[in-house]
């Protein structure tokens, strides 16, 4: 049954790509109009509002961005065509569909026949798998949600808005459609899905709308920096180590570069006068010095005398 808040196309004139770092490029003619109409497609490096060579960036449907996520990393050679480029697909029907906020997917009736004409997997079958044994994950950092909806309904993006200060990675995504015990929860296949992030906002593209009444996400935040501080038993000194060190940083208190990318200084553990330090080696004098600026503006920001 046609939706008469879309537009239906009878096909795509052009579906065409310059570069890995380039938008996809499509063409049509809408109903009842000469001219020819063209739009690029939101993807990792171009945002859904854009423009890209005084065209506007639109946004794929799920079904019609699974098939490019699965044409993309076969592509030969660029400049790149599909292998339906200016052909008609259903016969008796449409090949794609426009939607009012300018989404443009494949219809129901072309989307089975082009799996069959360019040999691209079921995106149900590759999607998900039943849950057979509970979900094992790891990661440092980890955050576990659980969403209950009121009633099952169809998903095809998600979007989590994360407070955190480094970006987080996507480790599990398992959905139930039924709660009532007789269905089996499915696990996403995330090497099925496009996972974006841009401004603390993490967007989940699925291949294909799944029925979701219960969603659990686990999410990592692997590259959080962790310190350590070991306390030395021979002096009142104790040693800092920075287990993710930047090297940028370290540089401007030593005079050689730095070999490994964990390094040890010692300093102490007590607030000292200028005076009190003045023979200290000159790496352990600077590596002192910013610790007590760290130290003090500590104690200020929480009025300790």
């Amino acid at each position: 049954m046609l939706n008469p808040n879309e537009i239906y196309l009878d096909q795509l004139l052009s579906l065409s790509r310059t570069g890995y770092f380039e938008p996809w490029k499509v063409q049509f003619q809408l109903p009842n109009a000469l001219a020819v109409t063209t739009y690029y497609l939101a993807d990792a490096y171009h945002e859904e509002g854009d423009t890209y060579a005084d065209r506007p960036v639109i946004r794929a449907g799920s079904t019609f961005q699974y098939l490019l996520d699965c044409l993309l990393p076969g592509i030969p050679r660029y400049p790149y065509v599909w292998g339906l480029e200016g052909q008609k697909i259903y016969a008796v029907g449409y090949d794609f569909s426009l939607s009012s906020d300018l989404v443009l997917e494949l219809t129901d009736g072309a989307r089975q026949l082009v799996w069959a004409i360019l040999n691209v997997p079921d995106p149900q079958e590759a999607l998900t798998f039943a849950l057979e044994q509970p979900v094992t994950v790891s990661g440092r950092m980890l955050t576990k949600l659980m969403l209950t909806a009121e009633k099952a309904g169809l998903v095809s993006t998600l979007a989590f808005q994360l407070y955190a200060t480094k970006p987080m990675t996507l480790l599990s995504l398992v959905y139930e459609s039924d709660l009532s015990g007789a269905g089996t929860p499915r696990v996403v296949n995330l090497n099925e899905v496009s996972v974006q992030q841009t401004n603390g906002t993490v967007k989940i593209r699925l291949g294909e709308p799944i029925r979701v009444k219960r969603l659990t996400v686990v999410f990592a935040q692997n590259n959080a920096e962790s310190n350590d501080y070991i306390l030395d038993k021979t002096s009142e000194d104790f040693t800092y180590t920075s287990v993710q060190a930047d090297e940028d940083w370290l540089a401007e208190y030593t005079e050689n570069a730095l070999a490994t990318a964990q390094q040890t200084v010692y300093v102490t553990n007590e607030i000292l006068s200028d005076a009190a330090i003045a023979d200290w080696s000159e790496e352990r004098k600077a590596a002192y010095l910013k610790w007590r600026a760290q130290k003090t503006a500590y104690l200020n920001s929480r009025n300790f005398t």
